[in-house]
């Protein structure tokens, strides 16, 4: 951490997965001990890491040197580090954060590493890993160019420093620590994940029951059964990448009582209740801080949480030379045959400038193929090299 516990900005640095390791135990003595400056010292911290210093992915860390936190907005694409345990204790460290402070903005971290990053590290088969997560693969630069020998194009069977494998397993197996969190009178709804749930709320126990398709289909619904009468607020995040556009209580419409990135319902039934859940989930293009040099004039698609990936196999080679316009029609669409199923999104393409020497003239280089076609970045290199 750069800067003193008081008076000087404070910024992440370090390597990244023991510096986000440290601050997790931070927040916990801080919670523990109701140590409010070691708390503001976490708030900074966090706010410097998701601001300033975090990948579009949820991945962390810039420099392969160290695999450290470097400076603001240095955030490369070509040879990040962006190691899938920084991730994971980047998820460790806002799960703490949340407890704390009940901000639906912790939450968002938190689902944006797992989904693209933390996922990413494991292929479909459970047989495959990667150790780092750098946004733009070129497979032929990775022999002729040793600044990139920390670049795979493809997920090893196992790693030399193997702590990512059982971390991504033991993130797995706990997840449902970070689908809910519970007050004595609060049950906050953070992940969007089917499941079946017994909850204690003080001295009294409410089952929840969640289904969904989520990410790939905007709706969620929120059974609970509530037979001992307990009165609570469960409080359902409102996703910092869209609103919730639809809320309905036994098909009856809510008013959206937004609080600290979530949406505040007062359950006083005692019967079965059905919460109905739409989200605003259309493809988008987003474009990065303008500070991000390697970023300008650059936009990225995503859907939901989800950050597309562009691929070889799918488009040819010299991914670089595709651009998009920011007004280009995204078109989603699941494909069942697709990696066991998955959402795509085709986009029309257009035509890379370039100057040729001697010439006075621009010279068009056209693509090969008629549009381009993106699936979620966590199934990158499930179809072959070149991201």
């Amino acid at each position: 951490m750069r800067g003193s516990i008081k008076g000087e900005k404070k910024t992440a640095c370090g390597h990244a997965v023991r510096a986000l390791y440290l601050y997790s135990a931070m927040a916990d003595v801080g919670y523990e001990c109701q140590d409010e400056t070691l708390i503001g010292v976490c708030r900074e911290l966090f706010d410097n890491i998701a601001e300033r210093q975090m990948f579009i992915t949820g991945s962390v860390g810039a420099a392969a040197d160290g695999e450290c936190f470097t400076c603001d907005y240095d955030l490369p694409n070509n040879y990040n580090y962006s190691e899938t345990c920084a991730s994971v204790a980047l998820a460790l460290f806002s799960l703490r954060m949340m407890q704390i402070d009940r901000k639906g903005k912790y939450a968002d971290v938190f689902e944006r590493a797992l989904y693209n990053t933390i996922l990413g590290g494991m292929a479909l088969s459970g047989t495959g890993f990667f150790y780092v997560n750098p946004l733009e693969v070129v497979p032929e630069h990775l022999k002729a160019n040793r600044t990139l020998h920390h670049v795979l194009p493809k997920r090893r069977p196992w790693l030399g420093v193997a702590c990512c494998p059982p971390n991504i397993a033991r993130t797995l197996t706990s997840l449902a620590q970070y689908i809910y969190a519970i007050d004595d009178s609060a049950v906050y709804v953070n992940l969007f994940v089917s499941n079946k749930a017994e909850l204690k709320l003080g001295k009294k126990s409410v089952g929840i029951t969640m289904q969904t398709r989520y990410p790939y289909e905007d709706e969620v619904v929120i059974e609970i059964v509530n037979t001992q009468n307990a009165v609570f607020t469960l409080a359902i995040r409102e996703p910092g990448w869209g609103k919730i556009r639809l809320l309905t209580m036994n098909g009856n419409s809510l008013e959206l009582k937004r609080k600290d990135g979530y949406i505040m319902i007062d359950i006083l039934l005692s019967s079965d209740s059905t919460i109905r859940v739409l989200f605003e989930m259309e493809a988008a293009l987003v474009c990065a801080h303008p500070r991000v040099r390697a970023d300008v004039r650059k936009l990225a698609i995503v859907k939901g949480p989800l950050v597309y990936c562009l691929e070889e196999a799918d488009n040819g080679k010299n991914l670089g030379a595709l651009m998009i316009s920011a007004k280009t029609a995204l078109k989603a669409e699941y494909d069942p045959t697709l990696l066991n199923g998955t959402m795509t999104i085709t986009a029309g393409l257009g035509l890379g400038i370039y100057w040729s020497r001697g010439q006075a003239e621009k010279t068009a280089v056209a693509a090969d193929c008629p549009g381009m076609r993106r699936n979620p970045g966590d199934l990158r290199d499930c179809k072959g090299r070149g991201a």
